[in-house]
């Protein structure tokens, strides 16, 4: 009887077909907004604050999730809860807010201001003794104060951001080097239930490599738009794209238009940045439901190329490994990975259980491999030893 196995894909799945790292996407971005000084200039300030912070860290480099973080927090950063204990902010950030023109009510309000003074002389009804200028000047000058309450480079960075991050991976991929990607298909038909590959990346590198080997895939998105659970049958396989994708295009809160695999849509639907990427928006609930759902049925889990970053994603991994043994049964989780991330609890954990020491939480039945390598490199063996453990 064979396994039924679950995968679960991060960012490093993609490297091997020519995805840059999330510090790579940095310097992309950088590239394509050559065109574009101004925003150029704000993304490369953002990109130095953001590197002094990771000095610090293990990488000592700032990474794209961080910079889009940093740009919402100093976009926001006058509604932000420190923002009382705040006495000044950069003089880069200032000399934005300096430049700013005054907003459309403001000038709306002055030119009604003048406007009925006007007409008043030009019927002979103005006052110019007794009319209260005191409160005219203090309005005129209120008027000439009034200013648009955000920067609008930092706003258009914000909203160029996704695109940027989109149209960077895309010319990135290589679609002549996804073919080891392929074992994924022959895992995912090789197991005791129904294929399902989850996936944190945004990029197409999947699509392709199933297009291109004919294998019959549902993304569920269909499913959601039609208010039905998100299954798969054992006739095709079930891709999870649990941050969504490239080509994803929100036409409103309950349909979205997938465009062809390579193609990138003017706003991507992804979650992208922030600190907590569970959103309830859109097909993500359902998509991380869904996936939740095959990892309990799961008797494994292969992981590869993911950091153990996404608290959420942790916290599923983590149920299905303290989740009640099933009697005569073995459970396996097999870790490909490049790099550790010496900064995740979980990875930690599992590093410690496959050298012996299993965390006393976990269920007993829990047995922890971990391959050192990229998916490139190791991921038919792993799928072929996975494919015949019985």
């Amino acid at each position: 009887m064979s396994r039924n196995i679950v995968t679960l894909l991060g960012a490093g799945a993609s490297v091997d077909a020519g995805a840059p790292t999330s510090v790579g996407l940095v310097n992309s971005i950088q590239t394509l907004l050559q065109s574009d000084p101004r925003l150029r200039r704000v993304f490369d300030f953002v990109v130095a604050g953001c590197s002094m912070r990771e000095a610090w860290t293990q990488s000592g480099q700032a990474n794209i999730e961080d910079v889009a973080n940093a740009v919402s927090a100093l976009r926001y950063r006058r509604t932000s809860e420190l923002a009382p204990f705040v006495s000044g902010w950069h003089p880069f950030l200032e000399g934005l807010l300096s430049q700013l023109p005054h907003s459309e009510q403001a000038v709306d309000h002055l030119a009604s201001l003048l406007q009925r003074q006007f007409v008043l002389a030009s019927e002979g009804r103005t006052d110019t003794l007794h009319m209260d200028w005191f409160n005219f000047s203090a309005n005129v000058i209120k008027c000439t104060k009034e200013q648009t309450p955000v920067e609008p480079d930092l706003v258009d960075l914000a909203k160029k951001l996704p695109y940027l991050t989109a149209q960077a991976l895309t010319n990135s991929i290589d679609r002549s080097k996804t073919s080891y990607l392929r074992d994924l298909a022959k895992l995912s038909a090789s197991t005791d239930g129904s294929g399902v590959i989850a996936t944190l990346n945004y990029d197409n590198a999947l699509e392709y490599v199933f297009y291109d080997a004919f294998v019959s895939y549902c993304d569920g998105v269909e499913h959601w738009q039609n208010h039905d659970e998100i299954v798969s049958d054992r006739n095709e396989l079930l891709l999870l794209k649990l941050h969504g994708s490239v080509n994803w295009q929100r036409d409103n809160e309950h349909r979205l238009t997938r465009l062809e695999p390579g193609e990138v849509a003017r706003r991507p639907d992804i979650v992208f940045g922030g600190h907590n990427k569970m959103r309830a928006d859109g097909p993500y609930l359902p998509l991380l439901w869904a996936w939740r759902s095959a990892l309990l049925e799961a008797d494994t889990l292969l992981v590869v190329g993911y950091s153990f970053s996404d608290p959420h994603i942790n916290s599923l991994i983590e149920e299905w490994l303290v989740r009640s043994p099933r009697a005569g049964s073995e459970r396996i989780i097999h870790v490909v990975t490049y790099a550790r991330n010496e900064a995740s609890d979980l990875e930690c954990k599992l590093i410690e259980a496959r050298d012996g020491m299993l965390p006393s939480t976990w269920a007993a039945d829990i047995r922890v491999q971990v391959s050192l390598g990229t998916a490139k490199e190791l991921l038919g063996k792993v799928v072929s030893d996975l494919i015949s453990t019985p």
